[in-house]
């Protein structure tokens, strides 16, 4: 009879030699290792075949693109939305009293600081 090798390692208890749990556990990991290897393979063909769409994309075609965008720009004139006139002329009247209110503060600093400088400088 030949001898058993010893590896130096100790067998845990819940360890079996060829259980049928172990089996099945490896059996499984080599089934989803399999998958793995098949779903890359199936991503580079279609990274392969994508390049070859993009090539046949970037064949410029003016007359479809001013198309689609005159399309587009229509959509995007659909999405405006205007203010009514009550809104403009409320708008209007704030912008024209805040112009107003800091060409005056303005005005009255510039004046201040002119008068101040003239009475250093003589």
């Amino acid at each position: 009879m030949a001898k058993k090798k010893k590896t130096g390692r100790k067998k845990s208890s819940g360890q079996k030699k060829n259980s049928p749990e172990n089996v099945s556990a490896l059996s499984d990991k080599t089934t989803q290792i399999s998958q793995d290897k098949k779903q890359q393979e199936k991503k580079i063909s279609n990274k392969k075949s994508s390049k070859n769409k993009v090539k046949e994309l970037e064949k410029p075609n003016y007359i479809e693109q001013l198309i689609t965008f005159l399309k587009e720009v229509k959509a995007e004139f659909k999405k405006i939305t205007w203010a009514t006139k009550k809104e403009t002329i409320a708008t209007t009247i704030v912008v024209l009293a805040i112009t107003f209110f800091f060409a005056a503060y303005l005005g009255l600093v510039d004046i201040i600081f002119s008068k101040i400088i003239s009475l250093l400088l003589y």
